[in-house]
């Protein structure tokens, strides 16, 4: 069940739901997800509800999770991620 949550997250969160996709995805690590990209969502979802600094705090974890890790895709995903999140400006 709880990539279940971990998915619809994913897919709130493209769609723009940034609410909904924050819930599912807390869901999804409350249940022990392990997708190392999780608290990549989770930031992305906080910057969209325009909780900067958690946000920021979660991509110190992504970063964390990052060093040694040989997933490409992760590394794909969290620079894109960092690029907006340090370099958007915000009201």
């Amino acid at each position: 069940m709880r990539f279940a949550h971990l998915n619809f997250g994913r897919l709130l969160l493209f769609k723009g739901d940034n609410p909904g996709a924050f819930r599912e995805l807390q869901r999804a690590h409350e249940l022990m997800a392990t997708d190392p990209n999780l608290p990549l969502y989770e930031a992305l979802a906080l910057k969209g509800l325009g909780n900067v600094e958690e946000s920021r705090l979660h991509c110190r974890s992504f970063s964390k999770e990052l060093k040694g890790s040989t997933a490409i895709q992760s590394y794909q995903h969290g620079r894109e991620a960092f690029g907006r999140i340090e370099v958007t400006p915000f009201p």
